[in-house]
């Protein structure tokens, strides 16, 4: 906490000395986590029985896990647009993904050990690579691009290959092996799109 002096009244000078009143003010540290910057911000007025509700849906969550007010709205909003057909499921984009061939999961698990056992990167540069080797399949940057392609159509390419990158990680993070399985450089991004 920061602790800012402000002066609250006059100045008193009395031979050549200057009093001023001052109080000790505390700032406030903001609340919540640090905003991401993505989505739209849409404030909702809730009634007290909504409330209720919510709060009780949240409390079936595990305890370790139990999500704040916005997750849990954006959870129930998230279920609700897959029930109904507006949004792919996770599995259903699963299902649609291709799975590499067992000869390009055992070639790109050869090059993998030669990255491993590689001398010129540390610990991250190595598990960097690695990412790198599975997510591109081998490819070294460039883009598929039309050269007369215009900038919306690449802003919209942009926002997919982050969106299919993001997707990865997540993947990554949650399952290793599966996230080596599957063909990301066959995958079509727009199916991570939020």
């Amino acid at each position: 906490m920061r602790k800012l002096q402000l002066s609250i009244g006059p100045k008193l000078c009395y031979h050549g000395f200057t009093i001023e009143a001052m109080q000790t003010v505390i700032a406030r540290k903001k609340r919540g986590p640090a905003p991401t910057g993505k989505g739209e911000l849409i404030g909702v007025r809730i009634h007290p029985k909504l409330w209720s509700a919510l709060d009780e849906a949240r409390h079936e969550c595990s305890e370790e896990e139990l999500p704040s007010r916005p997750e849990m709205i954006r959870r129930i909003l998230h279920s609700w647009l897959i029930e109904n057909s507006f949004m792919s499921s996770p599995d259903e984009v699963l299902a649609r993904l291709k799975m590499r061939s067992d000869e390009a999961l055992l070639s790109a698990r050869n090059v993998e050990s030669r990255i491993r056992a590689s001398s010129f990167l540390d610990a991250d540069g190595v598990e960097d690579a690695v990412k790198t080797l599975y997510r591109d399949g081998g490819r070294c940057g460039g883009s598929d691009w039309p050269s007369d392609a215009s900038s919306e159509e690449i802003a919209i390419q942009l926002a997919a290959e982050t969106a299919l990158n993001r997707a990865f990680d997540e993947m990554w993070e949650r399952d290793s092996e599966l996230a080596r399985r599957i063909d990301w450089p066959r995958a079509d991004p727009e199916d991570f799109l939020d």
